[in-house]
């Protein structure tokens, strides 16, 4: 078995929360952990990321091979960005400000909240980590069939681009997912 992680928000944590890597769960499994320089570092577009592979190797050694392979293929490696790697990780990490209870990103995520529970029949988790929420729109005040079809209409009608809920879960009807980006000045 094979546990695939994905680690990418692992320092956008709020209000006290920790982050535990999955793969320091156990050691008798192989995990890959994947990160990148996207969201901790806001360094989206640079598509410069690492992935890690721990826990037990004994019986993965063809994949472990075959991913080495894969590694030393020169496919339009980002060489900038590997370079920014190194120091990303070093370096002073000024997620720690934007996440702590003054922080900008915070701010927002409180904002967004904020104004998606005010809404009559919207309730929404406050989330501990990642730049996301999830509302939940009271069925028989939003007689939503289809979280597709919603973010669409809202799409045309408003102006408005969300993300449906269905692209993270994979459920089929499923609420849409915002992202907390709204500026506190607005």
């Amino acid at each position: 078995m094979i546990v695939f992680s994905d680690e990418i928000y692992d320092k956008v944590l709020y209000d006290g929360a920790l982050h535990t890597s999955t793969a320091s769960l156990a050691d008798d499994v192989l995990f890959i952990t994947f990160n990148g320089l996207s969201k901790n570092y806001r360094a989206c577009g640079y598509r410069a990321g690492w992935m890690i592979v721990s826990g037990e190797k004994r019986h993965a050694t063809d994949y472990i091979e075959g991913l080495n392979i894969l590694a030393s293929m020169r496919l339009c490696a980002n060489v900038p960005a590997q370079y920014g790697i190194q120091t990303a990780l070093g370096g002073f990490q000024s997620i720690d400000e934007l996440v702590s209870p003054h922080g900008r990103l915070c701010r927002q995520r409180d904002l967004a909240h904020q104004l998606l529970t005010e809404i009559p029949g919207v309730t929404c988790f406050k989330p501990q980590a990642a730049l996301y929420l999830f509302p939940r729109f009271d069925p028989h005040i939003y007689p939503i069939a289809d979280d597709r079809q919603f973010i669409l209409q809202l799409l045309n009608e408003e102006r408005v681009l969300l993300v449906q809920g269905s692209a993270s879960t994979g459920r089929t009807r499923t609420m849409p997912g915002w992202c907390s980006c709204p500026m506190s000045t607005t």
